[in-house]
């Protein structure tokens, strides 16, 4: 790609709950779980400097193996109709390990004693009440883990979902509320079998980003 070229890579398959993660020069590691609807992955970014750009094929749930097709374009293409209620099932289900507000931060700690996602990764689950038009960052910071941060509730349609957004390995969800009610934010890791301990931070703006790239993978 070239310098501030813009692409959008599609990740679609039939048989495999699709993970894309896009890396380059002057690109920190991005990635995408439904992005292209569904359960089809998509990122869309502009290309920070001149170079080749490494597209990583993956999965969410371990041993899951299929046919896939990957699609660049220079505009965002048709999104992939229905929902992927992989993960979101599970986040809606699970009991709640607290309750966060805006303003508060929290600590806690993956075990092996949580319960475990399809993709061998372990889940914990905060409840997060909000008003209508009410305005929230929600951080998960871990210098243990990969931080993986999930989110579902009135208004959102499917989930919402980030990786590296508070920088480094650290996930961050920003977003208003569009109706009035609980949400329910997962911890989750990247990858499989990870644990250890976490920081989960709710603002009404986003705070500090963490300094540095994620190299976990």
């Amino acid at each position: 790609m070239q310098g501030g070229q813009e692409a959008t890579v599609d990740l679609l398959s039939d048989d495999f709950d699709a993970y894309l993660m896009i890396l380059g020069p002057g690109l920190p590691l991005r990635s995408n779980d439904d992005g292209a609807g569904a359960c089809d992955a998509r990122i869309t970014f502009a290309a920070p400097e001149t170079g080749a750009y490494r597209v990583l094929v993956n999965t969410i749930l371990g041993e899951s193996t299929g046919q896939f097709r990957l699609r660049a374009t220079d505009q965002p293409g048709p999104m992939t109709a229905g929902e992927c209620e992989t993960l979101a099932g599970i986040v809606v289900t699970l009991p709640a390990t607290g309750q966060l507000r805006v303003g508060a931060e929290v600590t806690g700690e993956i075990t092996v004693s949580d319960p475990v996602s399809g993709d061998e990764t372990y889940l914990q689950v905060w409840e997060l009440p909000l008003q209508a038009g009410e305005r929230a960052t929600v951080d998960l910071l871990s210098s243990d883990f990969d931080a993986f941060l999930y989110l579902v509730g009135p208004g959102i349609e499917g989930a919402a979902f980030d990786d590296d957004s508070a920088g480094a390995c650290d996930a961050r969800l920003t977003f208003t509320a569009s109706e009035s009610g609980t949400f329910r934010v997962a911890v989750n890791t990247v990858l499989s079998g990870s644990v250890g301990s976490y920081r989960l931070r709710v603002t009404e703006e986003p705070g500090p980003m963490t300094r540095g790239e994620c190299s976990m993978l």
